[in-house]
């Protein structure tokens, strides 16, 4: 990611949010300053990327159980 991040890109809520990272991540022994860029710039990343994690997401944990062969698997024999 790029360092040149213009905070002025991002909204009221997000620097709030940014200022919640940035105090983890000085708690976690962090400077103050790379804490704040860092949290900036994480900020300013999940704006770019919808906030997304790029993953599945939303998928029941037991999505497979309903699968029909799953199902003959659980049941111990076929339906």
């Amino acid at each position: 990611m790029s360092h040149d991040v213009n905070v002025n890109k991002i909204d009221d809520k997000q620097k709030r949010e940014a200022e919640h990272l940035a105090t983890k991540l000085k708690h976690q022994g962090i400077g103050q300053d790379e804490a704040k860029k860092r949290a900036i710039e994480q900020v300013a990343g999940e704006l770019n990327t919808g906030g997304h994690n790029g993953g599945g997401g939303d998928t029941p944990k037991n999505a497979d159980k309903h699968h029909p062969h799953n199902a003959e698997e659980q049941t111990g024999g076929p339906k």
